[in-house]
Formats: C-alpha cells, sequence, structure tokens
C-alpha cells in the first residue's frame, strides 16, 4: 500500500531516498511558513527525521535513514508549490527565505525532532541490506515484512550468506596454525561486536608481529560491518597530557558497535579512560564546539599492535579487562595480496558476516562470555607477570616479616616508592604509580608513624639500599 498519493511504496529497497520524500500539494492555502511546516510533518514524518545532536535531517531510503537529506527535503518543497494556483501561495514556495523559514520551523517539529539516541536502540538488531537480524536468533525478517519503519541509520556492507567460504576458513587455519579452540574463540569474540549491549567490560587485544593475519582480520570486520564499525587510532588508550575537554575522538563512538584500534606499540595505555570505555553505561563528552553529550556505550573495542603498552594498573580488575589474543605466525615474504580483496567479494563477506551472527549466538548460549582458549590465558599470563607491579617490587627488593620490630627499623613510603621508581627504570618501563597508589597497590601492609609514614613489616635487601645511596651520590657529584 502507497504511503501517500506520490506512491511512496513503504519499503521499495533501492528507490533513493527522493521518492520518499516526495509531497503531495497541500490541501489548504499556505500563509506561514509554519503552516507548510505542519504539511510537510503531516506528510513526511514516517520517513524525515531532524536530529539536534548532529543538526542534520534524515530520510528513509528503504532500508534506514540516510542523512545529508536537506538538498532532497528543499526540492520537494519547491515541487509542491508548482500546481498551486493559487499566484501568492505559488510566490512563497519560490522564495529562498521562506523555504529556509520552513527548514527551520521543521527542526523543533514535535513530529520530525528525534534524538540520536532513539536510533538503532535495539542492542540486539543487526540492520543489513536483506533485513533485520535478530541477534538473539541470528534469523533475519525483509525490510518489506517489519510492518512499521525501524529508526536505524546503520547498515551492514552485505547481508549475510549461508554458503560455506573455503578460503576464509583456510585464512583462520594459516593464522591460528589450525587451532580450533582459538578459531572458536576468535568466532565469539567477534560475534560478540555485532550487538550494542553494555554488560560486556573487555577490551581485545590482537598482539603479533607484522604480516601476522591480524590487521587483515580486522579489517575484514570493518568492512562487513559497515557503518557499525568506526576505526580510530591509538591515541584515544593512551596517557596524553594534553587532553582538552572536547574529545572528538571519543564523540565518534557514539552509536558504533565494534571499534577499532592501531598505532598503539608505544607509550602507557590511560588506565582511567580504558575504564570509561569498557566499564561505564553511559558516556558523557562533546566534540569540538558542540555542546556536550551523554550516549550509552554501545561498542566493543579490538586494539592491533606488535607490542602491547605497559600499564600502570594493578588491580585486578584491568587483568579481567584486557583480553590478549596471540597472532604468532608470520607471513612476511610469503603474503597473498590478493587474499583482501577476494574475502571483500560479496560472496566471501557475506559468508564471514553469516559466521559472526552464529559467533554472536555462541556468545549468548555461553552465558555472555567468551569461551576458554589456553593461547589467550597465556599470553594474558604473560603479559601481567611481566609488567612491574608494587607487589612484584615487594618480593624481589624487600625482606617482608610479621611487623614485630619497632616501626622505625621498616622503610617509610617515600624511600619504598623512590626504590620502586629505580626498580622499574632498570626494567625499562616508563609507568611509574604515583606515591599514594603504589601505597594503596601494597594491598594489606600496614602503615604506622615514625619520623615518617613507615610499611610495617617491609623493609629494603640491603644490596638495593646500596645501590641506591651510590646511585645518589653518583647523581650528586
Amino acid at each position: 500500500m502507497p504511503a501517500n498519493a506520490a506512491g511512496n511504496d513503504l519499503y521499495d529497497t533501492g528507490i533513493s531516498v527522493e521518492h520518499y520524500l516526495a509531497l503531495e500539494e497541500p490541501s489548504r492555502e499556505i500563509e506561514l511558513a509554519a503552516d507548510l511546516a505542519d504539511e510537510v510533518a503531516l506528510q513526511l514524518s514516517a520517513v524525515l527525521k531532524f536530529v539536534p545532536e548532529t543538526q542534520m535531517f534524515v530520510g528513509w531510503n528503504g532500508r534506514g535513514y540516510e542523512a545529508n537529506v536537506e538538498h532532497h527535503l528543499r526540492q520537494s518543497i519547491r515541487k509542491a508549490g508548482t500546481p498551486i494556483n493559487n499566484r501568492f501561495s505559488f510566490k512563497k514556495f519560490r522564495q529562498r527565505k521562506f523555504i529556509e523559514d520552513v527548514i527551520w520551523a521543521l527542526r523543533d517539529h514535535p513530529k520530525i525532532r528525534q534524538s540520536i539516541i532513539d536510533f538503532d536502540a535495539d542492542a540486539y538488531e543487526l540492520n543489513t541490506p536483506d533485513g533485520l537480524v535478530n541477534l538473539r536468533t541470528g534469523k533475519a525478517l525483509s525490510h518489506p515484512n517489519l510492518g512499521s519503519r525501524p529508526l536505524v541509520m546503520k547498515l551492514t556492507r552485505v547481508g549475510a550468506r549461508e554458503e560455506r567460504c573455503e578460503l576464509f576458513h583456510k585464512f583462520l587455519d594459516d593464522v591460528t596454525d589450525c587451532d580450533k579452540r582459538l578459531q572458536e574463540y576468535l568466532q565469539v569474540l567477534f560475534g560478540a561486536c555485532l550487538s550494542g549491549s553494555p554488560e560486556t567490560h573487555w577490551m581485545a587485544f590482537l598482539n603479533g608481529p607484522t604480516r601476522s593475519g591480524k590487521s587483515l582480520i580486522v579489517e575484514l570486520l570493518a568492512h562487513v560491518m559497515g557503518d557499525y564499525s568506526h576505526t580510530t587510532d591509538g591515541s584515544l588508550f593512551r596517557k596524553n597530557s594534553n587532553d582538552a575537554d572536547a574529545n572528538p575522538k571519543l564523540y565518534a563512538l557514539m552509536g558504533k558497535r565494534l571499534v577499532i584500534a592501531s598505532e598503539v606499540d608505544h607509550g602507557h595505555f590511560d588506565d582511567i579512560m580504558i575504564k570509561q570505555l569498557t566499564g561505564d553505561s553511559h558516556i558523557t563528552t562533546r566534540a569540538l564546539y558542540q555542546n556536550t553529550i551523554t550516549f550509552p556505550r554501545t561498542f566493543k573495542i579490538i586494539v592491533v599492535g606488535n607490542s602491547i603498552p605497559s600499564s600502570s594498573e594493578t588491580s585486578k580488575a584491568l587483568e579481567a579487562r584486557l583480553e590478549i589474543v596471540p597472532f604468532s605466525q608470520s607471513f612476511l615474504g610469503r603474503e597473498d595480496f590478493l587474499l583482501p580483496e577476494k574475502l571483500r567479494q560479496e560472496e566471501a563477506a557475506g559468508y564471514i558476516l553469516h559466521w559472526l551472527i552464529q559467533g554472536h549466538v555462541k556468545y549468548l548460549n555461553f552465558g555472555r562470555k567468551l569461551p576458554d582458549c589456553f593461547q589467550v590465558l597465556e599470553a594474558k599470563r604473560n603479559y601481567f607477570s611481566d609488567l612491574g607491579t608494587p607487589r612484584q617490587w615487594l618480593e624481589e627488593r624487600c625482606f617482608c616479616d610479621d611487623g614485630q620490630l619497632a616501626a622505625s627499623k621498616y622503610v617509610t613510603v617515600g624511600e619504598a616508592h623512590e626504590d620502586f621508581r629505580r626498580w622499574k627504570q632498570e626494567r625499562g618501563e616508563t609507568g611509574i604509580l604515583s606515591q599514594r597508589k603504589f601505597k594503596d597497590a601494597l594491598g594489606q601492609v600496614n602503615t604506622a608513624k615514625s619520623n615518617g609514614i613507615r610499611l610495617v613489616g617491609v623493609r629494603l635487601k640491603k644490596l638495593h639500599i646500596q645501590d641506591w645511596n651510590i646511585g645518589t651520590k653518583e647523581e650528586k657529584t
């Protein structure tokens, strides 16, 4: 059934947005711009929206709401005035200022104005060219059979195809060395990125040498997921003393489901930012010269790098958040430079989307948890055991007892922190905790006042006291 006399079919996919924004001749004489705005809203409220956060009109194109349609809206208003017999009204329709006033009135019209938060709001729906996929079941419903226009703006690059792609599975065998447990882990990890559910609190780090396949696989994910994916550089996750109030990179994550970050090999993780991006259900930020906005966290993060930045975070929280996925194979000198293009072909890409959807179903069946994988657990264990934490410093540089000696016999917090700093420098690590965080990270170590705050039960090993004194003298000379 057509939407109006102009013949706007509800879900005639493939027809441009101009078709849906066509206006009928107004049924009454138009005196004011507000009158015409009411008429436009009456006819087009189901296919036209204004998003105040982005200051843009969006229009239905048969598969979702398309941005930057204001030009089409202006043309539609001009055309609507052509058949009008009343010459006074006709002149108004041709006047630029009158049209601008109509556009301005539509921005605040209650039938047209729609917050960006309302779009793509169902975390378990995925909009594809073939229809909306229910990520709980993996089943899709084509756009013409939906019964109403969903508020969706994003669209995957391809529709899902069930026919198995042997080339893709050969690629998986190559990059995982035929480790089927690791392949299932990757399927569930990547599949989880299809939904916008905020209950996950992890960030994946794909770690391995150059030409190991890690970059190719995330580029495939970004290609297949289309509008749902976003690529940023690693500075978002590294400490930066020059951060400003506005954060366009953070603002760009709004509404995304997969965020891919690269170029994070150097520097130091911004632990506070990682906690915010993986833990908070809502994020508050603003773009340059824009008002502050709070939006729900809908994305999962996958980071790619040859080496993992260090971290000053010593709590179990970061260890629980960080998933380190090793890509240990190297194809340097034996690359197939045509492989990315082959896997981006519609049939192959469609199968990859099907593989991801099945991975999301597994993710739900696993209780919204990632499956155990020895390779991942071992990589995580190695990373955190190599980090120079205060607990490690305590084991390597100190004698510990039950605290029965006089408080003056134990090291002060300041001396301990200075030795910790030197120990970190010897290890080639740059991230140094503040004195307060250092003390907190020592856990159950009590303190007492005796010519300073002392760590009860903790004494520096004499060798390190001597090294520290020698270093101090050398620095003075």
